[in-house]
């Protein structure tokens, strides 16, 4: 009974941390409208500390173990060591901002509570979750188009990202006329005030989704004149909303579109900057030995110190070719095996986590100062262990 309570707390502690961004947009509409001065531009710290404090109140009431603790002083340690075989150049990042968030933030909330739950059926049943998205999904849009919300387009995009991969699961599972309603609203908000990268990671997770329900639910072999019907009636109806709605968008405000900008220049798929710093590491890489430079190496190459957009090369530049290898090799292996090993539900996770936190170390962000993977990590720990418990469980059966 604990675990099925802790395992309901624990979701919405989750979900609430990962909404929390385009919660604190709306939270500072309403500030600005009610002329509080003082919190307009605060929301988001006000956000901060709501998480914060949920996840006091969530560890208070079921405690954590010692175990888990010991995890947690085991990655901090590893931060240590690698701030002291760090580049003397880059050990600034190590006290930046962003680092600091991770060590007092995500790595205390994702090892003691986020790798604890076992069961997260409530991620996808919750109608208090489903709702939540519509609501965030639609409030976001009147925030950028109503009020000129100065949200920058990629942090705009990749902080929606997980719920509208929750929200377009849902629409899958069981579409409904509400659901394209608020997902003409997501694409529209997507296309137009957001990046390229979190539409492509949205429909490479939609595909594989779709695929693994098809298989699990013998979808092909029931497939029926009336489901055949249907489908084409929902791709019809959800296509021809669209292209009304895009007759409609020079009537918005759309001059600092950067997805609408680019394909109007014809240059949707290049990205000078971005092609421009993997020349740099590609370069050094084919000259490199067997070198290991250390963690966030790669600032030290990039132009203005930034990082590569491009976590292999980030890997392989800081930890050299044997264990940058290892490390990519282990990642990998650990997901996969991961995957293989969980129940239906927990696939449904993973399909869901990888994208929406992943995939985006692809083109963009740093993986090793990324508060997103680091959730991720969280969430295949947890569904790992629970995967082992169910075998040794079924080995005892």
């Amino acid at each position: 009974m604990d675990n099925t309570l802790f395992n309901k707390w624990g979701i919405y502690f989750f979900y609430f941390s990962i909404a929390i961004y385009p919660l604190s947009m709306m939270m500072n509409i309403v500030f600005q409208q009610i002329n509080i001065d003082f919190l307009t531009g605060r929301s988001i710290y006000i956000g901060y500390g709501l998480v914060y404090l949920f996840a006091i109140i969530v560890l208070v009431k079921f405690g954590f173990s010692l175990k888990r603790l010991v995890a947690l002083y085991c990655i901090y340690i590893l931060y240590f060591i690698l701030y002291l075989t760090s580049p003397q150049s880059v050990k600034s990042v190590y006290t930046s901002t962003v680092m600091m968030m991770i060590y007092v933030y995500y790595l205390p909330y994702s090892v003691l509570i986020l790798t604890r739950i076992g069961d997260f059926s409530q991620l996808f049943s919750s109608k208090l979750i489903e709702y939540t998205n519509y609501v965030i999904i639609v409030s976001s849009f009147i925030a950028k188009y109503f009020f000129q919300n100065q949200t920058n387009y990629m942090t705009f995009s990749y902080q929606l990202l997980p719920i509208w991969m929750l929200f377009t699961f849902s629409f899958i599972r069981r579409p409904t006329l509400l659901k394209a309603g608020v997902a003409l609203v997501m694409l529209l908000e997507g296309v137009i005030y957001g990046a390229r990268g979190p539409l492509i990671w949205l429909v490479i997770g939609a595909v594989v989704y779709f695929i693994f329900l098809a298989f699990e639910n013998k979808f092909i072999s029931n497939l029926s004149l009336k489901k055949i019907s249907q489908i084409v009636l929902w791709l019809g109806l959800f296509i021809g909303i669209f292209s009304v709605a895009r007759k409609s968008l020079p009537a918005l405000n759309i001059e600092n579109s950067y997805i609408l900008n680019r394909l109007e220049q014809g240059n949707i798929g290049v990205s000078t900057g971005r092609n421009e710093m993997i020349d740099i590491a590609i370069n050094y890489l084919k000259q490199m030995g067997g070198e290991i430079n250390g963690l966030f190496f790669d600032r030290t190459l990039m132009p203005d110190n930034i990082y590569v957009h491009n976590f292999i090369l980030e890997t392989y530049l800081s930890f050299g070719w044997f264990i940058g290898t290892l490390i990519l090799i282990s990642l990998v292996y650990f997901i996969g095996k991961t995957f293989l090993y969980a129940n239906k539900r927990n696939k449904m996770v993973l399909i869901f986590a990888v994208p929406a936190f992943f995939l985006k170390y692809f083109l963009t962000g740093s993986m090793y100062e990324g508060d997103s993977f680091i959730i991720m990590m969280a969430l295949v720990c947890a569904i790992y262990s629970h995967a082992k418990q169910e075998r040794k469980m079924s080995d005892i059966d």
